[in-house]
């Protein structure tokens, strides 16, 4: 999951992913609760290689979950 300033990315199975407006979220603690139904989910779908909303490209979460420090498995 990545935050903006007006939009949640939200990764899914498959390989999906979903840019979501904050107006349709509803957020309690650390989780995040969609205002929609899942069948509305399907209109915020995009290709999962395309720049994130804030424009930064979608290796940066790759480099954000794995720093040049870090040891541990890589799954991708």
């Amino acid at each position: 999951m990545k935050e903006t300033n007006d939009k949640i990315v939200v990764f899914g199975e498959n390989n999906k992913r979903f840019d979501i407006p904050k107006s349709e979220i509803y957020q309690v603690g650390m989780n995040v609760i969609l205002i929609i139904d899942y069948p509305q989910l399907v209109k915020y779908e995009v290709s999962k290689d395309s720049p994130l909303p804030s424009g930064e490209s979608i290796e940066s979460i790759n480099n954000e979950a794995y720093p040049k420090d870090y040891h541990g498995p890589r799954d991708f």
